[in-house]
Order: structure tokens, then sequence, then C-alpha cells
């Protein structure tokens, strides 16, 4: 969970804050979990989900992720709102199978391209070329929507 919070901000006050607000979540709903098998995994949920709204909440951050200096983000969208990165989320989802599965577990979750590489059986080398291949995909794609623009 670090490693996704760290990928989108160097500012270890701002990551510890997301993580922070995390627990807070997690003590005050503690209670409402029934079966303490499943404590550790709802644990780190709720903190991931977390990470996720902090970084949702910091517009610098995702542009980081989806565009760069190349591109620009239409005007008529804001990807501080939480409704207009779920829109960005169901882009990703019309990626290639292999390159949406890395750029997930890379950009979301914050897997290494050496912990993707073992985990789904590619190589680092593999993992990269994905990542890459899906981020060229995903500004085609948005640019195609008028999501963002060149320039």
């Amino acid at each position: 969970m670090l490693n996704l919070g760290r990928r989108f901000t160097r500012d270890e006050d701002k990551l510890v804050e997301w993580i922070n607000n995390g627990f807070l979540k997690v003590f005050k709903k503690i209670h409402t979990v029934n079966n303490p098998e499943a404590l550790p995994g709802w644990i780190r949920s709720v903190v991931y989900r977390s990470i996720l709204d902090g970084i949702r909440s910091e517009k610098r951050y995702l542009t980081h992720v989806i565009v760069d200096s190349d591109y620009k983000l239409n005007g008529t969208y804001d990807l501080a709102s939480g409704y207009d990165y779920e829109v960005l989320l169901k882009h990703v989802e019309l990626l290639p199978d292999s390159s949406k599965k890395v750029f997930k577990l890379f950009v979301l979750e914050g897997f290494s391209h050496k912990d993707i590489s073992e985990r789904i059986g590619i190589s680092e080398g593999t993992s990269k070329w994905h990542l890459n291949n899906a981020r060229k995909k995903l500004k085609e794609i948005l640019i195609q929507n008028k999501i963002i623009a060149v320039g």
C-alpha cells in the first residue's frame, strides 16, 4: 500500500494522512466485521481505498497517472471529482487484457514490475512493455472520447 501512495506523492506527511484516515475508518467500523478471518483483508481494503480517496482528491497526482505534459485535460472534466475518476477507470477497462492487468497492478495497486512479473508469470521487461502500451492506448482512448486534448 505504501508503494501505491509513494507512486503519487513524495510528501510523506500526505501519505501518512491518507493512511491515518484509513485506520480511523477501520476503528470506527471494526465492530461491523462479523468474521474474524476476514479482518486482515477488510482492514487492507479500507486503508487501500482511503489512499485512493486521497489520491483522487489531489488532481495533480491523477494527471501524473493518466496524462503527461504533452496532453491536457479537457476543461469539462475534473479529476478531483470521484465521478470523473470513475469515468477514467471505465476507459481503462477498454485496454487489451494483458496491458490492462499490468496497468492496474502497477498504477492502481502499487506493485513493482518485479512483483508483477512473479505474480502473473511474465518477465519484468514484458511488464514494462505492457505498462507503456496501456498508457499509450489509454491516451488514444481518452483523446477519442475528448477527455484529454493534445497540448
